[in-house]
């Protein structure tokens, strides 16, 4: 559960913005549907003929009104419409437009008719209504008529043979043929009462083909699309669609974000995310980061031996955060009265020198390349008693072969003999391979990931890279990407005034005008100015 909760903090504009568009689709679909007006008319049909009734409901009376509801949409009835509304359609177009609803256990139809307008779905309606009933009308008559017809027509058959076996009789008084001539008159006059009363009941009938009981109203509203149902759809829809785009995007999202994506990768997190400032006078940090970044602190000193030694800082991803890591970790160390020098081994940005003031002081690759005095690269911070930084030097032509060469290691020890901890400021792993080359002499790395910006594969490749040369990473930390808080340009005049040393090659005045006073003056003090020798591991 929780991961999905942090899914959809990370994704909460995309999860925002789904209803809004499911909104606005749904108020496009509104606005672009036709708007129609539906008006309906109860028809209550009758039998028509004179021996017929209505009884036992919709399915057993001789009245079948399922067939009546697709009579009321034959071309026969849509033809007398439209005649009677004047349109200039087809009875086929204007079938399309009409339903016909039968009411369970009842002798109604209901006709409906759709149309553009409210008028005219009331007048379609009542059109087909009339031309229905007239239609039935019609059609009763047309039968009834025929029927009357037919009797009348055996009427006078039966007229004409009785005439005629009368004038046999008067010429036969008596015979044997006279009995049977009776009996044929007897058959006929018969034959004529029945017809008789066959032909009195229709020619007395009145054709009721049914009646309208409920006339079409005016409608009001118009009819189709429900808008509360389209927007409710079209939101529900559209945010359902934006979950499944959110956990499909997050799935494939490689970016760190939270200590759940390092532990997948087997790494030990230190602290999880926070944010991290450039340190000034004070820590330049909220209180809960600065307790964060103080058990950072303690974390690292726990590994390292006697909390003498040195460590790497570097980050899995190009950019400023590892700098800006070893900057403040620098910082906390010397804070906590913890001897630290912080070496920028990293031509790639420009943080240490700009924060300090130290841009154009020689450094590390002054001290590699050309044998320039190792205390020259070394410059108190004013403002943070125990911090002294080593700058990456001016001449940095050949920075990362220089830091293969043989006197890398020796110097390296010296800086240890300096302070308590040195701290190694080096490239992101994903930039060069220096981080690889100088963690082996160090204690371990730490490695800095940048919220939503370090991938998984990033990390991956600096494990991969430090597993190949017999190195560890002594943990991981997880920082927001930091905002430089650089000096001023009037400050920074005045921490160079502070800092910058005197060049002179004269080992005991310098370090004494560079050292106030105590066990760091002295081991400052006891530097050589003449390089570094690598045949014998110690200050040429």
């Amino acid at each position: 559960m929780t991961d999905y909760l942090a899914v959809l903090r990370r994704r909460w504009l995309l999860l925002v913005c789904s209803p809004i568009l499911g909104a606005l689709i749904g108020v496009a679909i509104l606005s672009l549907a036709p708007v129609s007006y539906s008006a309906t008319t109860s028809v209550l049909a009758q039998p028509t003929g004179a021996d017929t009734n209505s009884t036992n409901g919709r399915t057993s009376t001789e009245i079948n009104l399922d067939t009546e509801a697709q009579l009321v949409r034959s071309s026969v009835v849509a033809q007398l419409a439209v005649e009677a509304l004047g349109l200039d359609t087809s009875p086929r177009e204007l079938v399309s437009d009409v339903s016909v609803g039968v009411p369970p256990n009842t002798s109604v139809l209901s006709i409906t008719f759709t149309a553009d307008s409210a008028e005219a779905a009331r007048d379609g309606s009542a059109a087909l209504a009339k031309a229905y009933l007239d239609n039935r009308r019609a059609v009763a008559e047309g039968q009834i008529k025929a029927r009357v017809e037919g009797i009348r027509a055996r009427i006078a058959t039966l007229d004409a043979e009785l005439a005629e076996n009368a004038r046999a009789l008067r010429k036969l008084p008596s015979s044997a043929d006279r009995t049977l001539l009776a009996t044929q008159r007897d058959l006929l006059v018969q034959q004529l009462q029945t017809s008789s009363q066959e032909l009195n009941p229709l020619t007395s009938a009145s054709v009721d083909p049914g009646s309208v009981i409920t006339e079409a109203q005016l409608p009001t509203n118009p009819t189709g699309v429900s808008a509360p149902i389209v927007m409710t759809t079209a939101v529900f829809a559209s945010l359902m669609l934006g979950l499944g785009v959110a956990y499909a995007r997050d799935t494939r999202d490689k970016r760190i974000r939270s200590p759940r994506d390092l532990a997948r990768l087997d790494m030990d997190v230190i602290v999880g995310k926070f944010a991290l400032t450039m340190p000034g006078e004070t820590l330049g940090i909220r209180q809960r980061d600065a307790e964060q970044l103080r058990q950072v602190r303690n974390a690292l000193l726990a590994v390292i031996p006697k909390h003498r030694g040195s460590l790497t800082v570097a980050s899995a991803t190009p950019g400023d955060t590892g700098a800006v890591m070893s900057t403040c970790l620098a910082s906390a160390l010397a804070r906590s009265g913890v001897e630290t020098i912080l070496v920028s081994v990293s031509i790639h940005n420009d943080v240490v020198t700009e924060h300090f003031g130290l841009a154009d002081e020689t450094g590390l690759a002054d001290v590699l390349n050309t044998g320039c005095p190792l205390i020259d690269s070394v410059h108190p911070v004013a403002g943070i008693p125990g911090l002294s930084v080593v700058p990456p030097g001016l001449d940095r032509v050949r920075f990362s072969e220089l830091l293969q060469d043989a006197t890398f290691g020796p110097m390296l020890h010296q800086l240890e003999s300096l302070a308590d901890v040195v701290v190694l400021d080096v490239a992101p792993t994903s930039v060069n391979a220096d981080a690889q080359t100088i963690v082996p002499a160090t204690t371990g790395l730490l490695l800095v990931t940048t919220a939503g910006v370090s991938t998984t594969d990033e990390v991956l490749d600096a494990v991969s890279q430090l597993r190949h040369v017999g190195a560890s990473v002594l943990g991981t930390v997880i920082v927001e990407s930091p905002h430089r808080q650089l000096l001023p340009p009037f400050a920074r005049t005045l921490s160079r005034a502070e800092t910058k040393p005197a060049r002179a090659t004269v080992a005991s005045s310098e370090a004494e005008a560079r050292v106030a006073s105590g066990e760091r003056g002295r081991r400052l003090h006891a530097l050589p100015t003449d390089g570094v020798d690598p045949s014998n591991d110690r200050i040429a």
